[in-house]
């Protein structure tokens, strides 16, 4: 059965932390990115009580959002352009003028693709550095590319930006940007697509998953090849992979091989 949402908002700056509990204090366990749309469920004098696109819930403060003119349901947010590069950098015009710079995956609805700029809250914004476009078709390469473009990101948990990303946040992001929404944790998202029987038959762009020793799913990373993955621990890194798991340069294992999934193109 559908949620009822009081309403919806819209993040308004480039990060929202999602937390926890309504406190500043709490843990972090997600994020919106600008202008992503978010369910209210409840709300108090300073926390909005929501769930995301993707039904992830949790707290955001109120000051960073804005009551949204679309739902997440609604076509046009649907198909709105994203920033497709780690970040894309703007300029604005007028007394108070500055830089804003929007992480991968924010979402500018009403971007002039022509004219290269949208206007937020009577400002305009003009890109002058990476792309802004709508997501594209999926298909594994483009993942991969965009993949790419996170290396070296440093791993946060809860993070869904090249500043600070988790490992289910970057597969997350790398398909949303193309065009694919997957489920925001690992576990979810091992139960996406198809199983692969092994990894000698993986394909470039399928998802690995690895547990801990008492079987749940905790880390997930996508695959380059049956014999490397991009993945993030400790920043989005490229390592070795084997039928065992995750082994770094020192040939030391670090993450346990527990299945395969590959996401069909649509």
């Amino acid at each position: 059965m559908a949620m009822e949402y009081q309403s919806f908002v819209e993040s308004r700056v480039p990060v929202v932390p999602v937390r926890a509990k309504g406190q500043e204090q709490a843990e972090m366990v997600s994020q919106l990115l600008w202008g992503e749309v978010a369910g209210v469920i409840s709300e108090t004098e300073r926390w909005f009580e929501i769930e995301s696109a993707d039904g992830y819930r949790g707290w955001i403060g109120r000051k960073m959002v804005r009551p949204a003119r679309l739902s997440f349901m609604d076509m046009a947010y649907v198909e709105s352009p994203v920033v497709k590069t780690a970040f894309a950098a703007f300029v604005s015009t007028g007394a108070d003028a500055g830089s804003l710079y929007l992480p991968m995956g924010s979402r500018i609805v009403g971007f002039q693709k022509v004219e290269r700029r949208f206007c937020f809250e009577q400002r305009q914004y003009q890109l002058v550095q990476g792309e802004v476009d709508s997501p594209c078709r999926f298909s594994v390469e483009q993942c991969l590319c965009t993949a790419r473009q996170l290396l070296h990101a440093p791993y946060l948990w809860g993070g869904r930006n090249f500043m600070g990303i988790d490992c289910s946040g970057f597969v997350q992001l790398v398909f949303s940007v193309n065009g694919v929404s997957l489920p925001r944790d690992a576990w979810q998202q091992a139960l996406c697509g198809e199983e692969v029987a092994s990894l000698t038959e993986a394909l470039p762009g399928d998802l690995a998953f690895f547990s801990r020793p008492e079987g749940r799913i905790s880390h997930v990373g996508l695959l380059l090849s049956p014999h490397q993955i991009v993945h993030a621990s400790g920043c989005v890194r490229i390592d070795g992979i084997d039928d065992r798991g995750i082994y770094t340069e020192q040939a030391i294992y670090t993450h346990s091989l527990t299945s395969i999934r590959r996401i069909k193109e649509r």
